[in-house]
Parts: C-alpha cells; sequence; structure tokens
C-alpha cells in the first residue's frame, strides 16, 4: 500500500512538472487603447494612406483580419494557431491578429466596423497601408506596390 502511494506521488508530481513545462502563453484577444486611439485618429483625419505598423507599439511581422462568424477553424487555418474557443468567433469587433515569425503575439478586437469583408481572411504583410474612404467608404489594406 506504501508503495503504492508512493508511486502515485510520483506520477502525480511527474505530470505537474511536465504540465509546467509545456505550457503556452496564450494570446487572448482583447481591446487595445493605443492601437484604438490610433485608428480613430486615422478616420477623424480623412483614412491615410497610413502604414498599420505605425498604428502599433509591438513586433510583428504579418497581419489579418476576420470578422464575426467565422468559424474557429478557419481562423486556426489562416493564423496557424487556435485563437478563440468557441465555434465560431462571436464577437462584433473585427478581430486583428499580429503574427512575428509564424507565431501569433497579438489578437485585438477593434470596434469600428469599418473594414472592406473582401480584406478578411488573407494575411497581409508588415508593410501593409490603411486606405480609408472611397466610393464605399470604406477602410481597405493594400500592400505596397
Amino acid at each position: 500500500m506504501r508503495g503504492a502511494l508512493c508511486r502515485i506521488v510520483c506520477v502525480v508530481c511527474a505530470v505537474i512538472s511536465l504540465t509546467a513545462c509545456f505550457k503556452s502563453e496564450d494570446v487572448v484577444p482583447r481591446s487595445d487603447a493605443h492601437f484604438d486611439a490610433a485608428l480613430s485618429a486615422f478616420i477623424k483625419e480623412g483614412g491615410g494612406p497610413v502604414a498599420l505598423s505605425s498604428m502599433t507599439d509591438f513586433d510583428w511581422d504579418q497581419f489579418g483580419v476576420v470578422g464575426e462568424g467565422t468559424k474557429a477553424e478557419e481562423i486556426e487555418s489562416l493564423f496557424g494557431e487556435r485563437i478563440i474557443r468557441e465555434k465560431r468567433y462571436l464577437g462584433s469587433a473585427s478581430l486583428f491578429v499580429f503574427l512575428k515569425d509564424g507565431k501569433v503575439v497579438r489578437a485585438l478586437m477593434v470596434a469600428p466596423d469599418v473594414f472592406h469583408p473582401g480584406d478578411f481572411g488573407k494575411l497581409f504583410t508588415h508593410g501593409v497601408m490603411l486606405r480609408g474612404g472611397g466610393g464605399e467608404g470604406l477602410v481597405r489594406f493594400v500592400e505596397p506596390s
């Protein structure tokens, strides 16, 4: 009995230790006051063009956006990892996802619903520009020529 208890305690300790070693730092979708302020200024000033990178205060090399109702599998396929726990993204805000070296570094919920749906579900480079207005009045993500 005592030997069995000792083995159980050892196994539990080993599992806890291994779990601690392999626990990843999950990126949780959140809002970002700095980014929101920069985006609001962009919209108020007439819509650019302006580099998306000028609105961020963190390092990234790729970016993509998805909208409400996007399936979790589609998000995982686009960004390489699971970001949401639900079967679909249910937030009314657009979900901006930033990657660095193929890993998600930030997921931002961006409230203004001003982004062209044709840009959703695509990856853009660090050089992507925001261009607003036009006939549709929607913000587009444009890669530099």
